[in-house]
């Protein structure tokens, strides 16, 4: 069980759409929810919520990180699509993913690399 006092502070309390930090299939929904997380004046503490709770049961956006077990820096259904990797990679480094893929081309282990590194 967590210490849930700090929860109706987060960015996320009360909001319409909840499913929205479970986006295992949308990187839009994905986006938005870590969007909201960026705002959040507890991510810390919901961080370190989510390490309390039993293994199995980790699973959605947490802290601003995504989880399935363990952090990660994408749900493992994305780790292989190389499109929509280099199209978040690019959307964290601030360019157009047309110059993204012109240095970078659609190598996932690079585009996985610049993820982890920019929402860690």
């Amino acid at each position: 069980m967590i210490d849930d006092g700090w929860m109706e502070d987060a960015a996320c309390a009360g909001h319409p759409d909840p499913d929205l930090w479970f986006p295992e299939h949308s990187p839009t929904r994905a986006t938005k929810a870590l969007e909201i997380c960026r705002t959040c004046p507890v991510i810390d503490e919901c961080s370190k919520a989510v390490r309390k709770l039993p293994r199995h049961s980790r699973y959605g956006i947490w802290g601003g990180q995504f989880w399935h077990g363990h952090a990660t820096a994408l749900p493992p259904a994305w780790e292989r699509d190389r499109r929509l990797l280099s199209e978040e990679a690019s959307r964290l480094l601030g360019v157009p993913v047309e110059e993204y893929r012109k240095v970078f081309g659609r190598n996932y282990k690079v585009a996985l690399e610049v993820i982890k590194e920019l929402t860690a």
